[in-house]
């Protein structure tokens, strides 16, 4: 049982540390282009809806794409519509991950990761100055980009590792069936772990790995996932943190959206789960499509509404403005929390 709870916590770990280590790696690729291609592309709620799918699966990290998307709404660079239609849009590209997470990527861990060291040994050790030093560092992210990749699988594979020895030991069954409880409490766990963690991805990966092992029943693990998507709002209200009015906006209407419609969604669950055992006989494939199909409707029902969803941030703003929100931002900014996206 020791092992099991080293091996988890060293896929957890290996895990976060790869998705981290791909998002800032590609992050550095796109360099300030990334926030100029979202101010060129998203000229309007529609277009910046689009951008921001395409820039979050490409990321692989909606809060990488909606902390840019609070910068440039701060800066005056996107109007507050055009902000959180583009947080609207990442909702939808960070699906692609957990889709990922859902192939056989045992194959994949060792050429990744070896890969990645190549071309960062090759990167640093070769000789760059043949190449504008603007753009030495492409080499280094791009190999960081491949290893972080090769990490992200080798995390999953540690987790499944751990979850397949529990999977065997009907007392750790007894007690997690015992301790379910329901799927409000279920989400509400999704929501503080992503919110510890700042990634939605880590836990939906965990959650994935813990029904395909049978830890978790469909309908438990699907709560986690959606409370998730609550957790990772988090990250934007950090990093809505000491800026203006506009951007705070967006980011309370990006937490109001993701709580408002877990809510709504929890109480159909049961009937949900039936639908996604008709999609797939895979149990992992059942989450993440879960994952997928409630981001991405819940993102496409919301657009049409976008004046309104921020109307009452706007209201939320105004009552929690003040001395008090000053003195927390401080506070997050002191602890160092306020820095992260």
């Amino acid at each position: 049982m020791a092992i099991s709870w080293v091996t988890l916590i060293a896929g957890l770990g290996v895990f976060l540390a790869g998705v981290r280590i791909l998002a800032v790696s590609l992050q550095q690729l796109a360099g300030p282009r990334l926030a100029r291609s979202l101010r060129a592309v998203a000229g309007s709620p529609g277009r910046a809806f689009v951008m921001g799918a395409v820039v979050a699966a490409a990321l692989h990290s909606s809060g990488v794409t909606a902390a840019s998307s609070i910068a440039l709404v701060h800066a005056g660079l996107l109007t507050e519509a055009q902000g959180f239609a583009l947080i609207l849009g990442a909702n939808i590209g960070t699906t692609i991950t957990a889709q990922l997470v859902t192939f056989s990527t045992q194959a994949w861990v060792e050429p990744l990761l070896a890969a990645g060291l190549i071309l960062i040994l090759v990167a640093v050790l070769g000789r760059l100055s043949w190449m504008p030093v603007a753009r030495q560092r492409l080499p280094v992210a791009g190999g960081a980009a491949v290893f972080g990749l090769g990490s992200l699988f080798f995390g999953i594979e540690l987790m499944a590792a751990a979850a397949h020895q529990w999977a065997g030991d009907p007392h750790v069954i007894a007690w997690l069936v015992s301790h379910s409880g329901s799927v409000w409490s279920a989400a509400l766990l999704g929501a503080i772990v992503a919110a510890l963690l700042q990634s939605s991805t880590v836990t939906v990966g965990l959650a994935i790995v813990a029904h395909a092992h049978g830890l978790f029943s469909l309908p438990t693990a699907v709560a986690i996932v959606l409370g998730a998507n609550v957790g990772t709002s988090v990250q934007g209200l950090l990093a809505s943190l000491g800026t203006d009015v506009a951007a705070r906006k967006t980011a309370v209407a990006d937490l109001l959206f993701n709580a408002v419609g877990v809510v709504l969604f929890l109480p159909f669950l049961p009937a949900f789960a039936h639908v996604l055992e008709y999609l797939s006989v895979t149990p992992a494939r059942r989450v993440a499509n879960a994952h997928t199909l409630f981001n991405v409707g819940t993102a496409m029902a919301a657009f049409p509404w976008i004046p309104q969803i921020l109307r009452l941030a706007d209201r939320l703003v105004a009552t929690l403005d003040g001395p008090g929100w000053d003195q927390g931002s401080k506070w997050l900014r002191w602890t160092g929390m306020g820095t992260r996206s």
